[in-house]
């Protein structure tokens, strides 16, 4: 019964703190300049609207020992789902969804449910709107591990004393905030995009990608339709400016465009690679043969650790990413010619499917 009260109330907090918008967060960013934009119609003015600040605050909430790590199936996951809707909500995109921005899939850990979250924007284009544009990041991280202090006495471990918080930041609040950043600039150009563009947070790809494997699963969108994906995971650590764009090469145009617009952010060294990056959620897509990329900032000390936390990330490379994100889809949904057809068919080996989750090298 104190479960059940405990579960009530937090619900009910989630709900207050879906349907106040002007108190949470994600709102505190809000300008009435922003509201001037809402009819801007050029790809400068929505580059002028990524904000570190904003891209900061996001971060700090969504990496807090309040959302517990944000595991799936554990309540501090729900929490960061509502954020995520809400913010595209508050952005104008659209749900997702026939009748929602969450996409409900079950989990065999903690409550055994969580969501993706999605967000549209409606292409206009009448030879291409029918056409998707996916960008995504994964929003779970590992959650709470108890600590066990060893037992003098005896040497026996003791029974657990606490249960610490993996914050995730890097992995993989940064790529999430990023997306929900590049949503928000980019909802205010909606009017003019060509292609249609899909915005997806995606949950569970700790427990091996089944927030995206439930995507692709549920034919929301003809697979044939879905003309390239951009997934963002572990952008939160820019050192010595190196970026990786996994799988860049298996595209020509897209390679050739990765290196034209990075080539315009002189703080970020591009590593446009061969090799499709490892067990992220763009491997989902790629096994499903559309074309797909991993920008990634590199492994570190603190992957899956405690110490991946929100003041240890480089906030100015993040805030470049976030352009180099935003200018790579509005030129993808743009661009009339993106034939798939240069797409490299890619069979992903079993050390591709390990490279995110540990094999991935310090270093280039």
């Amino acid at each position: 019964m104190k479960y059940f009260l405990s579960t009530l109330l937090f619900s009910s907090f989630i709900v207050l703190l879906f349907s106040c918008g002007s108190d949470h967060p994600s709102r505190l960013f809000e300008t009435p300049q922003d509201m001037r934009l809402q009819g801007i119609n050029g790809l400068d003015e929505a580059l002028a609207l990524i904000s570190e600040d904003h891209l900061k605050r996001s971060l700090y909430f969504l990496a807090s020992d309040e959302l517990r790590g944000r595991e799936s199936g554990d309540r501090g996951n729900e929490m960061a789902a509502r954020y995520i809707a809400e913010d595209f909500q508050g952005s104008g995109l659209t749900s997702g969804l026939p009748s929602s921005y969450f996409q409900e899939f079950k989990v065999d850990i903690g409550n055994g449910r969580t969501s993706n979250v999605l967000g549209l924007i409606p292409g206009s284009d009448p030879s291409l709107k029918e056409e998707l544009v996916v960008i995504g990041a994964h929003f779970d991280h590992i959650g709470m591990r108890p600590v066990i202090e060893p037992d003098t006495k005896d040497g026996n471990p003791d029974d657990p004393e606490e249960d610490l918080v993996y914050n995730g930041a890097d992995d993989n609040a940064s790529g999430t905030v990023a997306i929900m950043e590049v949503a928000r600039a980019i909802g205010k150009i909606k009017p003019i995009l060509n292609r249609t563009v899909l915005f997806i947070a995606f949950s569970g790809e700790e427990d091996g990608r089944l927030g995206s494997i439930h995507y692709l699963n549920s034919a929301l969108w003809p697979l044939n339709k879905i003309v390239f994906m951009m997934n963002l995971d572990m952008v939160g650590r820019l050192k010595n400016g190196r970026l990786h764009f996994y799988g860049g090469r298996r595209h020509a145009l897209m390679a050739k465009l990765l290196a034209d617009v990075s080539a315009k952010y002189p703080e970020v060294q591009p590593n446009i690679a061969l090799d499709t990056g490892g067990m992220s959620d763009h491997a989902t897509f790629i096994e499903k043969k559309i074309p797909a990329i991993d920008l990634h900032t590199g492994k570190h000390d603190d992957f899956h650790e405690i110490t991946d936390s929100a003041e240890k990330i480089n906030y100015p490379g993040l805030t470049a990413i976030t352009k180099i994100a935003l200018e790579l889809t509005w030129t993808i949904a743009q661009r009339k010619d993106l034939p798939g057809a240069q797409w490299t068919d890619v069979s992903l080996s079993h050390e591709d499917l390990e490279l995110d989750h540990g094999i991935l090298p310090f270093g280039f």
